[in-house]
């Protein structure tokens, strides 16, 4: 259980930035409908999802990349099988960049997002039993994330629905594009260096 709590690592300031990101974007939206600025908000979503990749995708690279390096210097070598699970509950940093609620919210439709969290509360929980009789600790991390990329992903067709826009106006893919490839070429520097960090040198 230490391993697992351990390599399920949370790193507050990047809660903390999506929470942040959506405390703006939510009233700010909210104007756009209200004065019937549709193309505004669709923009302003957008923007919000870029900024929030632009520091979650090489983030969660970096975790996966470092994962044993990080281990080691918060928890000392003892905690060394935990780089599995950090790796595992790296990837859902990036699900934080897609929208989920912040359109429902300014939309005042409360009663969607209370559905939503029902719905994949019991949705979640239920995958994570599964899968954590099935492979265990790795399973239930699995099943986590699984289940927060699933509910980000039906926000996204709900909104796409709801809202009328295309998925090639409302998400940054050109952007996407660009942090992608940066975080590729980070990874192959890091590459370089990791075996540098490992031997403490």
């Amino acid at each position: 259980f230490a391993l697992y709590s351990m390599g399920c690592l949370s790193l507050a300031p990047l809660m903390l930035l999506e929470q942040a990101v959506n405390r703006v974007l939510i009233p700010r939206l909210s104007k756009a409908f209200a004065t019937r600025r549709n193309g505004e908000a669709r923009q302003l979503l957008r923007e919000a999802t870029s900024e929030l990749s632009w520091i979650f995708i090489p983030s969660t690279t970096g975790l996966i990349i470092f994962a044993e390096p990080i281990i080691t210097l918060l928890m000392t070598k003892a905690y060394l099988p935990a780089a599995i699970f950090l790796r595992i509950s790296a990837l859902r940093y990036v699900s934080l960049s897609l929208p989920f609620d912040a359109v429902a919210r300014a939309r005042g439709k409360s009663s969607w997002v209370l559905r939503q969290f029902v719905i994949f509360g019991i949705f979640s929980s239920s995958l994570v039993f599964v899968l954590t009789k099935q492979f265990g600790a790795v399973g239930a991390i699995i099943g986590a994330i699984s289940s927060g990329y699933l509910m980000r992903f039906t926000a996204v067709a709900s909104i796409k629905k709801t809202e009328a826009w295309s998925l090639r106006e409302m998400m940054p893919w050109s952007d996407w594009g660009r942090y992608l490839a940066c975080a590729l070429l980070g990874t192959g520097a890091a590459f370089l260096i990791k075996p540098y960090i490992n031997d403490g040198k």
